[in-house]
């Protein structure tokens, strides 16, 4: 296996993979489902069994627990679409909406550290790179819903049985880390000498609650594409079976 540079960003990331770019793709259920309806690839396996959304507030916050959040100000910066899932998520745990705060573009997790914002939102293993950006401790209160996010694609062309041995080998990899969670982190730290190892540990920890690379429920894609559908305007509707399959 090699390891390549994500071909593009985004939806457009996804449109590449199913065009050649790569046979495999580490990337978001929205992304993926912005790509259109026959983008070249599928969902094989998931990394995120529930969403680990979360809003990021500063560590001497009095925000905790998901109703403090009601009418906050939240960030909003180049993804949009992370605002636009912050909304969804506290509305369906009835938490009034918050206050809309647009801040720089360039330097967003700064507006923590200047108290521009009350919370933002990330997947909660954002933390350490939020964290080392805003320069000031932070912490994460998770709000996600019960739905798929992040996961691996796999082109259309490529071979059940390769799909197969990868997917075998996630889970593995998964397992592995549960078991020790510094697992990889001296190759990963080889191949991206700027992470630092401590950061990708934390990661991991605040990430492990909501991974499950396992067999894939079509009740929870059904759920995962009625949330989709319900937060992000413009994505048409889809049938599960079109969007997760083992096989090609």
């Amino acid at each position: 296996m090699k390891l390549v540079p994500p071909p593009a960003s985004g939806p457009e990331g996804v449109r590449r993979v199913g065009a050649g770019a790569a046979d495999f793709a580490v990337t978001g259920g929205y992304y993926y489902l912005a790509a259109g309806p026959s983008p070249g690839a599928r969902c094989v396996i998931m990394l995120a069994e529930r969403s680990p959304l979360a809003a990021i507030v500063r560590a001497d916050s009095a925000l905790f627990e998901p109703g403090d959040l009601a009418g906050r100000r939240v960030g909003v910066a180049k993804l949009g679409w992370l605002y636009d899932e912050y909304v969804a998520a506290t509305k369906l745990l009835g938490v009034d909406p918050p206050v809309r705060t647009e801040v720089s573009h360039d330097a967003p997790h700064r507006a923590h550290a200047d108290r521009e914002i009350e919370a933002s939102s990330a997947w909660v293993d954002a933390v350490p790179v939020v964290r080392n950006r805003a320069d000031v401790d932070i912490r994460a209160i998770p709000i996600g819903p019960d739905v798929y996010t992040t996961g691996i694609i796999a082109a259309d062309r490529v071979p059940d049985q390769t799909v197969s041995r990868m997917t075998a080998a996630i889970a593995a990899a998964v397992d592995e880390l549960g078991r020790d969670p510094k697992a990889g982190v001296d190759l990963l730290t080889t191949d991206y000498p700027d992470i630092h190892p401590g950061d990708a540990v934390e990661c991991w920890q605040l990430f492990e609650p909501f991974a499950g690379p396992r067999e894939m429920s079509s009740e929870r894609w059904d759920r995962t594409l009625a949330h989709a559908t319900f937060t992000h305007g413009g994505l048409a509707a889809r049938d599960a079976a079109t969007v997760y399959r083992t096989s090609a």
